[in-house]
């Protein structure tokens, strides 16, 4: 079995409020995309291009979608 990466980013938005109303997202990502980050936040990029894509299904009464 292949070797799985422990590491996670999470991002907060709370421009709605805080609690129920904060929107919350997460990305797990490779070693190797995580040494692309900080190297990029070390050079103090201004801007830089990182991006994941996530499958989500319907979203049910709330606007939740798993």
């Amino acid at each position: 079995m292949g070797e799985r990466s422990l590491i996670r980013l999470n991002m907060l938005d709370y421009s709605s409020g805080t609690g129920e109303k904060a929107v919350s997202v997460y990305a797990n990502i490779s070693p190797e995309e995580a040494r692309y980050v900080y190297s990029a936040l070390f050079c103090h990029l201004p801007d830089f291009v990182f991006s994941q894509d996530k499958i989500f299904g319907e979203p049910d009464e709330k606007g939740t979608a798993l």
